[in-house]
């Protein structure tokens, strides 16, 4: 009986283990995690009406407006061989493929505030936004300036609104009240602080403020000048904006 009773133990303990075995043999053979979903994107600006249609929102709150807001980039060769405007920063289409807004936004002198809007974008903090921009004279004659802002609660495009005989839209920013960068504010036409106008130049931000999860946001650029602006002003020419990249971390 006890030889019996020992064998008994001895099939089920064996059985035991042949299970453990097997379940992580099972474990070994499933799939990995999938891999996070990547929200990232660049848009270069092959024709600024694409890029509308993939989402881009503009938005001219200049006062006195005028007959322009953000265009598609010049670089044209008159009859006499005179080169206007400049080639983009990255390109492979007809040498225009870039995002303009110029003093014509304004008609005649007052504030500038021309809205390019991303897409709405998945984001998060450490989420990466890259950019090339530069003036549009070499060298800049008239000083400058652009803001990317982000908004940081919702969806939304609004950047304030109003009737064309109130200047103070000009100066309001709506739901994108998160300054995430500011060039050139002191609007300065020379020395480290200018803004760029021998080249394009790169500028990389990181994203952070936003809630500790994914979520639905939009940023944009704003071509912002104050005081004085515009065709018979004093201050602002024209920038140019491309390769924008954003990058999912």
């Amino acid at each position: 009986m006890q030889t019996k009773k020992y064998s008994f133990v001895t099939f089920f303990l064996s059985l035991a283990l042949f299970a453990v075995v097997l379940i992580q043999a099972c474990k070994k053979d499933e799939a990995p995690a999938p891999a996070a979903p990547d929200y990232s994107w660049v848009e270069e600006f092959d024709t600024l009406a694409n890029a509308i249609n993939d989402g881009w929102g503009v938005i001219n709150n200049s006062r006195p407006i005028g007959t322009d807001s953000w265009v598609q980039g010049q670089y044209l060769i008159d009859n006499k061989g005179k080169l206007g405007g400049y080639s983009p920063a990255s390109y492979s289409y007809s040498g225009q493929d870039f995002a303009l807004c110029t003093f014509n936004a304004n008609s005649g002198a007052g504030i500038i505030s021309c809205w390019l809007i991303t897409p709405v974008t998945t984001m998060k903090n450490g989420d990466i936004i890259r950019f090339y921009t530069r003036t549009l004279a070499e060298p800049a004659t008239y000083p400058d300036r652009l803001q990317v802002r982000l908004n940081p609660n919702s969806a939304s495009v609004n950047v304030g609104s109003g009737p064309l005989a109130d200047n103070t839209v000009g100066l309001a920013t709506g739901d994108f009240s998160t300054l995430l960068l500011d060039i050139n504010p002191n609007l300065v036409l020379s020395g480290a602080d200018a803004y760029p106008g021998t080249g394009w130049k790169q500028y990389t931000l990181t994203l952070s403020g936003l809630p500790p999860t994914l979520v639905k946001r939009r940023f944009a650029f704003r071509y912002f000048i104050p005081i004085d602006a515009g065709a018979t002003g004093s201050n602002g020419q024209g920038v140019g904006i491309d390769k924008v990249e954003f990058i999912s971390k």
